[in-house]
């Protein structure tokens, strides 16, 4: 663990900790969970730089060693998606790989949809990929107006992510949608009236039957082997 370096870093006002190892050209930042802190990715970061990568773990704004907002009660996701890219931006970091678990694969997401040009690729660990329809539905038909597409125009482009949901309809309550359609997926769904849309056309997951919420810290060499697999792969493919 002594190859673990750590520092505190200003961002948006705050002082946010990060832990860091390796040299590699290569950028991974790995994304905790609940009730986790960066301390929760030490396998993978002795992992990444023993394979040549540059691993950086944040402890997310109010978590761990880094400085907590005045105004809890109004953090949202795109605080942690603008404090990501205040940190890739310290560093002086064009392009990174994100790996993330739990909630952290939100703002991991969302900042691969919002700066796609600075996202190699994403990896989460328990929580798949889910295309942010049921926040754009809410957020698009909860307003006085209904919106109109304009011809070849997606109606679901009218709406941005970084939109806040209406006070009504709550992140849990979105959580709880996208949990249910996990099972029944959105492919009937979509038929009529809406057109499919993929997201993440290369996205694979890969499940571990044996593993819990902490696969990462019950399996760390299946998963670092996981992970390695995918950097390289994609890595090469970036470089080639």
């Amino acid at each position: 663990m002594d190859q673990i370096k750590h520092s505190h870093i200003e961002v948006r006002g705050l002082k946010l900790h990060i832990a860091e190892t390796g040299t590699g050209s290569k950028v991974v930042i790995l994304l905790h969970g609940f009730p986790e802190i960066w301390y929760t990715w030490r396998h993978q970061m002795i992992g990444l730089a023993d394979a040549g990568f540059r691993a950086i773990a944040p402890d997310f704004r109010g978590y761990g060693l880094s400085d907590k907002p005045a105004n809890l009660e109004t953090m949202s996701f795109m605080d942690l998606v603008f404090d990501l890219l205040g940190i890739v931006d310290h560093l002086a970091i064009s392009k990174v790989f994100l790996i993330a678990k739990d909630f952290g694969a939100r703002p991991a997401y969302l900042f691969a949809l919002q700066y796609p040009d600075r996202v190699e690729g994403v990896i989460t660990v328990g929580v798949p990929y889910m295309p942010p329809l049921v926040r754009k539905i809410y957020t698009m038909f909860s307003r006085s107006k209904i919106p109109i597409a304009k011809e070849n125009q997606e109606i679901l482009d009218l709406v941005g992510s970084e939109i806040p949901l209406p006070s009504w309809f709550s992140e849990e309550d979105l959580a709880n949608y996208g949990s249910l359609y996990e099972k029944s997926g959105f492919q009937a769904a979509l038929q009529v009236p809406y057109r499919h849309k993929e997201y993440a056309p290369e996205s694979e997951i890969i499940y571990l039957p044996e593993a819990s919420h902490f696969a990462h810290e019950q399996l760390p060499q299946v998963v670092n082997k996981l992970i390695l697999n995918f950097l390289f792969n994609h890595a090469s493919k970036k470089d080639d």
